[in-house]
């Protein structure tokens, strides 16, 4: 009889491994997926609050931030509502609003953000560092091409497309054979700004446009002028929407 006791205890051990596996699987919590940040970039010696939005982020444990040693406060997360037109993989449906101050001593350039919850830890979303007098701010109404926003080479301007269909428009003075190159910022840090670049001469000829070069739905161009006189640089959503989630960095060197 002994082996058949055996048998059956082997049997029966195998049995529950199996149902305990099982329900590990079950119970396992799905990992946070971090989709869209806004505003993008924070200032140093300053209070920040960012507002993510993504998949599984409503049960964050920590926020964790690279370089280490900066210091994240959680002060709301939770459930939210997909916007109309929008999938849930695209804008999330779960949200955090997260603060923290960078030292004015931070030397680098850009922060790296995870959260972590008990399905794991997030892949990082990039912040750009803003510091002082290296960006100046977009100035509405810029939305055409005798209102466009003059621009001092190298420039960097923190936007935003605020409403659908809003185009921006920046004007440069140019030199015949001088190479320019520009570059928007944002779905790589976590806007959901999908920006495409337009350039044109004083007469409007169109010169160059890109969507998607820059990396993600990024944009980028690089050329050399044709002839001395003003460009015009068109910034808009390939989709025209747009509005507080919709944050960009314009880069012009």
């Amino acid at each position: 009889m002994r082996p058949l006791f055996r048998a059956a205890a082997l049997a029966l051990a195998l049995t529950l491994a199996a149902a305990s596996a099982l329900l590990c699987a079950q119970e396992k919590k799905p990992a946070p997926k971090l989709l869209v940040a806004f505003p993008i970039g924070v200032e140093l010696g300053k209070k920040s609050t960012i507002n993510l939005r993504g998949l599984n982020l409503e049960h964050i444990k920590t926020v964790h931030a690279e370089p280490a040693g900066v210091v994240v406060t959680i002060e709301t997360n939770g459930t939210t509502a997909v916007p109309n037109n929008t999938s849930k993989e695209t804008l999330g449906d779960t949200q955090a609003r997260i603060a923290f101050t960078l030292p004015k001593d931070f030397a680098g350039d850009r922060l790296l953000l995870r959260v972590e919850t008990d399905g794991g830890r997030s892949e990082p979303l990039t912040v750009p560092v803003l510091r002082e007098g290296a960006f100046i701010a977009e100035k509405e109404e810029n939305n055409a091409f005798k209102t466009a926003q003059p621009l001092t080479l190298p420039a960097r301007v923190a936007a935003s497309i605020r409403s659908a269909q809003d185009v921006d428009v920046y004007v440069l003075q140019g030199k015949a054979g001088q190479e320019l190159n520009i570059e928007v910022f944002a779905h790589r840090g976590g806007s959901l700004c999908d920006a495409v670049l337009t350039l044109r001469d004083e007469r409007l000829s169109l010169l160059a446009s890109d969507d998607d070069s820059a990396g993600g739905r990024d944009p980028r161009l690089q050329l050399r002028l044709p002839a001395d006189g003003k460009y015009f640089l068109i910034v808009q959503d390939a989709h025209d929407t747009g509005d507080e989630m919709h944050p960009y960095h314009l880069l012009v060197r």
